[in-house]
């Protein structure tokens, strides 16, 4: 493929992919992050790209790749958020599977949920799944560390008892 076809592609799909980032990622700044580091995978990656396939496809494969490489990546070293031309999105890109676990949970019903936490509660919660360590907690909110671990325990408990319900009253 010519380059002016591929970058035809990308300009036909700039668009689309943008509005992608922002609806994974529900976040300005981290969509354009995400739609920043899908590019620079996708440009670095131009020569992988089979014309038998759909660009809109590949394309939003990377980007969902990069999101979920991202996320696990964030949760061990919080630092590094995204790689850059690594491949690693490309490679996996024949055996793309979907939980039907995550789809049949409403995402929003999820958020809005951790949001009408309490805010005792809400804020150790949230930095916990954010991957920060508790001793971090402990200096940022300034709260020892058993108290920490037992408001995190509390909404765990509240978030289980509320998607109990919210799974009953979907199959209803």
């Amino acid at each position: 493929m010519q380059k002016k076809e591929f970058e035809s592609l990308i300009q036909e799909y700039t668009g689309h992919l943008r509005s992608l980032a922002y609806h994974l990622t529900m976040d300005a700044n981290n969509a354009k992050d995400l739609f920043q580091d899908t590019m620079l995978k996708i440009i670095c990656n131009e020569d992988k790209f089979d014309m038998s396939t759909s660009f809109k496809n590949w394309s939003q494969a990377i980007m969902k790749n990069t999101l979920i490489n991202s996320y696990r990546k964030n949760r061990k070293h919080p630092v590094n958020l995204f790689d850059t031309c690594d491949g690693q999105a490309v490679n996996s890109f024949d055996s793309i599977t979907y939980n039907e676990g995550l789809s049949t949970l409403n995402m929003e019903f999820l958020l809005r949920t951790i949001n009408e936490l309490d805010e005792k509660l809400r804020i150790p919660f949230q930095l916990y799944i954010e991957g920060m360590k508790y001793d971090e907690m402990t200096l940022a909110l300034e709260t020892p560390v058993e108290r920490l671990r037992s408001l995190v325990f509390k909404a765990k408990e509240q978030l289980q008892a509320k998607l109990k319900r919210y799974r009953f009253e979907a199959a209803a």
